[in-house]
């Protein structure tokens, strides 16, 4: 296969297909564009490395707790509960 075949869109298989892409591409945006938009345009796809600082520092705090619980505890039934 030629990389200019691989690089075209593939076509309908049926005439039904063909219509329904037809139709899709002469309507405007669909209805996924427009809300992606409005999500966009609200600030809600913005990232919050704060969030992600705060969990990710959480979390390594509490591996660390375990892993100390791990080393406290020894030899012991009592690992399951950490476990």
């Amino acid at each position: 296969m030629s990389v200019e075949a691989s690089l075209r869109p593939p076509a309908a298989s049926t005439p039904g297909a063909a219509r329904r892409l037809a139709r899709a591409t002469a309507a405007g945006p669909s209805e996924f564009a427009e809300i992606s938009h409005r999500v966009q345009a609200m600030g809600l796809m913005k990232r919050r490395y704060a969030y992600y600082w705060v969990k990710i520092s959480i979390l390594v705090v509490a591996l660390g707790g375990v892993v100390a619980g791990f080393v406290l505890l020894g030899d012991s039934w009592f690992q399951l509960i950490l476990a």
